[in-house]
């Protein structure tokens, strides 16, 4: 299997491997997730994408992932764990200082990193793929925005600020990899 599925499968098992698990009687996982300004709330910077509350929950921020680690995947492998590790400490750690006093679990942080990311890199790019890669993720993750607007939500406990903070890490990383996409060596090289 290809380095770029094997990065993409990684991260997906590893947020199922956790849900499972947290699923046993006796193992409460979910207050390990960002509890801001708190010392013992840190730890939820780095384990927050790995937790989640429930199915819907986690189903609803896997598809999306996946999608978008795919993507990212394919034009930039040689960013790939820079991106999330990166987006994952910068959002998380954003909304340890700044986000509300509850207990902060989940991937849509690093969705919408993922999402900002992947918008804000395609206007440094010199290649129309991209842009229609920009165009294309609009297309089927539309509803994805909605997050970001903090009237949608406020329901259903969902954190708004780990949304916006995710999106500002994406940014910030977009602008912060400088180097351009490394050419391919074709066979006469």
């Amino acid at each position: 299997m290809d380095k770029r599925y094997r990065q993409v499968l990684l991260v997906i098992i590893s947020i199922w491997l956790v849900f499972l698990i947290d699923s046993f009687p006796f193992i409460e996982l979910k207050g390990w997730g960002i509890v801001p300004r708190e010392v013992a709330g840190l730890r939820g910077v780095l384990l927050a994408p790995l937790l989640h509350g429930n199915m819907s929950h986690i189903l609803g921020n896997t598809f999306p992932l996946l999608g978008l680690l795919l993507v990212l995947s394919l034009l930039y492998v040689h960013f790939f764990w820079v991106v999330v590790l990166g987006s994952t400490l910068i959002g998380g750690s954003l909304v340890w200082l700044f986000g509300s006093k509850n207990i902060h679990i989940g991937a849509s942080g690093l969705v919408f990193a993922l999402a900002g990311f992947l918008l804000f890199r395609t206007f440094r790019e010199n290649k129309i793929i991209f842009l229609v890669v920009a165009f294309l993720m609009f297309l089927f993750y539309g509803n994805l925005w909605v997050g970001l607007i903090p009237f949608f939500a406020y329901q259903d406990n969902i954190s708004y600020s780990s949304h916006w903070y995710g999106f500002i890490s994406g940014i910030i990383l977009a602008f912060l990899l400088k180097k351009k996409i490394p050419q391919e060596p074709t066979e006469d090289q």
